[in-house]
């Protein structure tokens, strides 16, 4: 016999279409389906969803649910109760009948893993109801000892099982009715579907790979170190809580490097064997952990590094059962020591601002050093406009005298960043900072001023932009610096 097997949404149209015409009479002649029939069937919002398994073979087992949960309907309300359960009547005609219908080539499951198939629990519809009651509902599923029957070899040929469940009709109980109940033939079969895979690497970092730490080098001492939260996460969710660390693995420091064109070194061992790492734990049944595998180092042990480092940290899962697995995932944790003379809270401005209209431009690129003076003419409109629009502009000034200075700024348009240097003879020269890298302070006239830890000696300042050739301030001539803000102790 071969059954028709519709979607769920013009099963619930016919059923529509049955209500309303047989709602008229009790004639037969008015039946759509030419029958006086009752039908009882899945309720529509369980059958259209499906019911969609996934087993995955891990290195530590075999993991998943198999079973549907879903309630039912009568086509007409009557006064009696209807009593409903279901049964596994998986044959290989209903597997055919499914592919055909949906165009899939799954498989029937083996003898063993059907005869594992239980129904848990059965429902039914009270009296001038058409739907069961919330949580009066047929439960199917697998046993659990049954799952490892799922178990897949070859990843590239994991089958697909489909197990169908028919409801079955139990009797019901009330003053009786002249149609009779019967199971639909169209939507009182529920195909349970499940899909199988294998994971060799079940767990995956959660969010970037490469993460950075800056340890910072100043007048006023040595800051930040080297440390790390990093979140996993499974496939699916499994029995049992599985818990990840971090290894650290130095051979894949020349992987980095390549990966990234970076010339990163490897962290000395006295700072690898001083390396704490705290677990995370994927709860039972979740995905993700709450929160993240935390690595640190103490801090007096960083103090003396000196350039850029990386440590690859490799993650190792462990399962409930004690299975660990050393996944495929890496996390890099970046080290970058620089010194940083910009102090990024300062508690005061140090020094005092001197009067750039002083000062001597004496090397530009993109501006012209005769036109520095225009700068100070007063005036809303007075400013050292940038020559043509382009992506770089620079300047060096002679502050007549060397000093210490101990804060720079500026007011400009057109600028989306610059770096600031000095010099005493206008050929070494000591980088103090780019303003997209530090936070700045207001002074008592709301310029952001970049303060120092301390005063460096200089003669020369050199002030180099980047350029935003998108600015309204070009159509305008505007483009270019309007206050210039040097401060010397």
């Amino acid at each position: 016999m071969k059954i028709n097997i519709k979607y769920a949404a013009l099963s619930l149209m016919a059923v529509a279409g049955i209500a309303t015409v047989t709602s008229c009479s009790d004639d037969e002649s008015y039946d759509v389906y030419g029958s006086n029939n009752n039908f009882i069937y899945i309720a529509p919002q369980d059958y259209s969803k499906g019911f969609n398994c996934e087993v995955m073979t891990t290195p530590a087992g075999v993991y998943g649910q198999v079973g549907a949960t879903m309630k039912v309907q009568v086509q007409l309300p009557t006064k009696d109760t209807v009593k409903v359960s279901a049964e596994v009547k998986a044959t290989q005609d209903l597997v055919d009948a499914y592919n055909e219908e949906h165009g899939t080539d799954y498989v029937l499951p083996s003898q063993d893993i059907l005869s594992g198939m239980k129904v848990l629990s059965s429902s039914g519809v009270g009296a001038n109801k058409k739907t069961s009651a919330a949580g009066d509902e047929i439960k199917v599923q697998l046993d659990a000892s049954k799952i490892d029957l799922f178990r897949v070899d070859d990843a590239e040929n994991a089958p697909t099982y489909v197990i169908p469940v028919t409801l079955k009709f139990d009797g019901a109980e009330g003053p009786g009715t002249d149609r009779p109940f019967v199971i639909s033939q169209q939507q009182g079969i529920a195909y349970i579907v499940v899909k199988t895979s294998k994971a060799d690497n079940f767990s995956s970092i959660s969010g970037n790979t490469v993460i950075k730490n800056t340890i910072a080098k100043t007048p006023a001492g040595v800051y930040g170190g080297i440390s790390a939260e990093v979140k996993f996460k499974n496939l699916i969710g499994i029995t049992g809580d599985m818990q990840g660390t971090l290894v650290a693995d130095n051979s894949l420091v020349a992987t980095y490097n390549a990966k990234y064109s970076a010339n990163c070194q490897a962290l000395p061992s006295n700072i690898l064997s001083a390396l704490t790492v705290t677990p995370a734990t994927v709860s039972e049944g979740e995905t993700e952990t709450a929160t993240g595998i935390k690595v640190s180092v103490p801090e007096e042990l960083t103090k003396n590094l000196e350039g850029s480092y990386v440590l690859p940290l490799r993650l190792k899962t462990t399962f409930a059962n004690g299975v660990s697995v050393d996944e495929d995932d890496v996390v890099y944790i970046v080290v970058e020591v620089k010194t940083q003379l910009v102090n990024d809270s300062p508690s005061s401005i140090i020094g005092t601002m001197a009067d750039a209209s002083t000062f001597t431009a004496v090397e530009a690129e993109n501006m012209n050093v005769a036109k520095y003076g225009d700068m100070f003419a007063g005036g809303w409109s007075a400013r050292w406009p940038f020559t043509t629009k382009g992506s770089k502009a620079s300047f060096v000034v002679d502050i007549k005298d060397t000093k210490a200075i101990t804060g720079f700024g500026c007011d400009a348009y057109a600028v989306n960043s610059y770096t600031v240097s000095v010099s005493t003879d206008k050929t070494t020269w000591t980088e103090l900072g780019n303003s997209a890298e530090h936070k700045a302070m207001r002074d008592d006239d709301y310029n952001n001023i970049y303060v120092l830890y301390g005063g460096v000696s200089c003669r020369y300042v050199k002030f180099e932009f980047n350029l935003n050739e998108g600015d309204w301030s070009w159509d305008y001539g505007w483009a270019g610096m309007s206050g210039l803000f040097l401060y010397f102790q």
